[in-house]
């Protein structure tokens, strides 16, 4: 026998993007009939806000988009369910919502300082005009990914 709820969401989610989340209902005895499904994840944004299905024998598939605006742990997300009108129980959805930052953060200090695109995607080549081990904002900008090296000196 399947479980009657399984959610499936993402725990770590970029901030200011948007994730799916799917609910996955199937009839038993606790939980048949109309019921409603509401997702309460607070630092977040979540559309549609409550969605009503009539569970049948072959269960219901409802999915909802989530959107975190917070970073950090999202706190006492949950997915709530009631059933004609009364509670019928919660499931816990532990989230934390990241930023990209963190990420270069931890690439730029675990490459020993210089940026993260150097060691695997660069291309190393003398540049006279620059010191060993930098590269320009502009060439940044314009897309290249030739940067100098410093050859282990």
């Amino acid at each position: 026998m399947k479980e009657p709820v399984v959610v499936n969401y993402y725990r770590r989610m970029r901030v200011q993007r948007v994730f799916p989340l799917t609910v996955d209902l199937q009839a038993s005895e606790a939980l048949n009939g109309r019921v409603q499904v509401r997702p309460i994840i607070p630092g977040a944004f979540v559309t549609p806000g409550i969605r009503e299905v009539e569970l049948g024998p072959q269960g219901s598939t409802l999915r909802f988009s989530v959107t975190p605006m917070a970073w950090g742990r999202l706190p006492h997300g949950r997915i709530s369910l009631f059933q004609n009108g009364r509670h019928a129980g919660n499931v816990p959805l532990p989230m934390k919502g990241v930023r990209q930052l963190d990420t270069w953060l931890f690439l730029y200090s675990d490459s020993g300082g210089y940026p993260a695109t150097s060691r695997s995607h660069g291309r190393c080549i003398p540049n006279p005009g620059q010191s060993r081990g930098q590269s320009t904002s502009a060439d940044w900008r314009k897309g290249r990914r030739e940067v100098a090296c410093d050859y282990g000196a």
